[in-house]
């Protein structure tokens, strides 16, 4: 039977569950109350400073199989009530959860015996999800195409988890972690996609095959909607306490700074200087949260105000030589827009972009919609995991995909979002792909042993060369002379 060894971290903190390996089920009370198990801001702290040392995967998860071979199935009924993980989690996280395609909304009693095979009992066929991630509702409805808009995310990531220590785990923890109510959560599912394998302030990126493994690179993920940031990191930190996870030392920096500022009572959103640094997700996030662009925003809506702007504009054109067409015609961008030209042209660009976009930008995949479809098809992946359209790619994903019968396999080293002239998307990856076969080296087409079937052509010809007959050409003749 499973054990549960309560983890106290600090007087009046919430107990947790150190997961032990053990077989048979887990008590199903005891587990789906697992998801209310979040320390609070000071409890994290000092959780933070328990924490073992990093302990670094010394080869990348797809030596052992990724996702399935280190972590099992996906949304496995861990603890044996007749329902899947995925559902059990859009049950919790979902508002007016739907459990029956009947007209109206049927409660789970009503729902008993009307879903899915993974959950006769349960399945939530819709509902509408408020995203902690981004701040924004969305409609779920369960079915081909439109499941993915709400995706179950892994606050802990599995490959992260494996690259700083579950590669040491045995294989039922592992199974349990990825699915402890604990460390999942209903969210946008493209922002899943963006925040891929990363923690706060680090990513595990490449492939031992590659040489290009590494447990931490520069750069993370927080989410966009900064009210979520102090609840994101202390069920981050909650879940490696449970599971005595150790956390390279720029995550742990990442998150003693934020939980620092909620303890006190702040929102633990990130200063200006702190978003340049590299934990923040955008140039644009950066100018917004600054006092000099609350200062402009001011001042122009001051001048609109008072009338001053179009005389602003002629002193402006004035001075820069530019006229009022001219002005208008060079409009500011939107941020995706100005990030993609700033990429395009050797600046900062992007933190990040979809890999269809990415593909399509550098010229692999002829068109968008082509790289689109190559995705669904399962011809691209990831850092070895297969890739759909919307997830995101960073500077140091290896990227494969096949073409033409043969697999390229790139390194990105620059992230681009508008299709760009040969020599500059040449710039944005790093090509090592296996050389293709030569001419000479692709195997020799079939041949058909001589004598074995019909003759060809030439070859009765040939024949009737040797037995004296007239060929075909020369009966042609021979009925043209009779016939004159």
């Amino acid at each position: 039977m499973l054990v549960f060894t309560p983890y106290v971290l600090h007087a009046g903190a919430v107990a947790l569950a150190t997961v032990l390996a053990a077989s048979g089920s887990v008590p199903p009370g005891q587990w789906d109350s697992r998801g209310d198990q979040v320390l609070s801001a000071a409890g994290a702290l000092e959780a933070l400073d328990s924490l073992p040392a990093d302990a670094p995967a010394a080869v990348s998860w797809g030596e052992g199989g990724s996702r399935t071979g280190w972590f099992g199935q996906a949304w496995e009924d861990v603890d044996g009530d007749g329902c899947d993980t995925r559902n059990e989690i859009l049950s919790r996280d979902l508002t007016d959860a739907d459990y029956s395609r009947a007209n109206g909304i049927q409660s789970r009693d009503e729902g008993v015996g009307q879903g899915a095979a993974v959950c006769p009992d349960a399945t939530v066929w819709s509902g509408t999800l408020h995203d902690p991630y981004t701040g924004s509702t969305i409609a779920f409805q369960r079915g081909q195409g439109t499941s993915e808009a709400v995706q179950i995310d892994h606050v802990v990531p599995l490959n992260y988890l494996y690259a700083h220590g579950a590669w040491a785990w045995d294989e039922r923890t592992r199974l349990l972690a990825a699915n402890d109510p604990l460390n999942l959560l209903a969210v946008d599912g493209e922002a899943n996609q963006a925040k891929s394998a990363c923690g706060p302030a680090t990513c595990p990126v490449g492939s031992t095959e590659t040489a290009s493994w590494q447990t931490e690179s520069d750069r993370g993920w927080w989410p966009s909607d900064d009210s979520y940031r102090c609840a994101y990191a202390a069920r981050f930190v909650s879940v490696a306490a449970a599971y005595s996870l150790g956390l390279p030392q720029a995550d742990v920096d990442a998150l003693r700074m934020t939980l620092t500022d909620c303890a006190a009572g702040g929102d633990g959103a990130p200063s200006a200087l702190e978003r340049v640094t590299g934990t923040a997700q955008g140039t644009a996030d950066v100018l917004r949260s600054s006092p000099i662009y609350r200062l402009v925003s001011i001042i122009g809506i001051a001048l609109v105000g008072a009338g001053l702007v179009a005389r602003s504009k002629r002193a402006l054109d004035a001075g820069g030589h530019m006229s009022t067409r001219q002005a208008r015609s060079k409009r500011m961008p939107n941020d995706a827009g100005a990030a993609g030209a700033a990429g395009a042209a050797g600046g900062d660009g992007p933190a990040s972009a979809r890999i269809d976009v990415w593909l399509w930008s550098v010229r692999q995949i002829k068109s968008r919609s082509a790289a689109t479809a190559a995705c669904r098809a399962g011809h691209v992946r990831i850092n070895g995991e297969p890739a759909k359209p919307a997830q995101h790619v960073r500077i140091g994903d290896e990227v494969r995909y096949r073409v033409d019968g043969f697999d390229r396999h790139l390194i990105i080293k620059r992230i681009l979002l508008k299709r760009v002239g040969a020599p500059v998307a040449r710039t944005a990856y790093t090509d090592i792909s296996a050389p293709r076969p030569s001419p000479m080296d692709a195997p020799a087409g079939i041949i058909r042993d001589r004598g074995a079937g019909r003759p060809t052509k030439k070859e009765r010809r040939q024949l009737d060369a040797l037995r004296g007959a007239p060929s075909e050409i020369d009966i042609e003749h021979i009925l043209d002379g009779e016939r004159r």
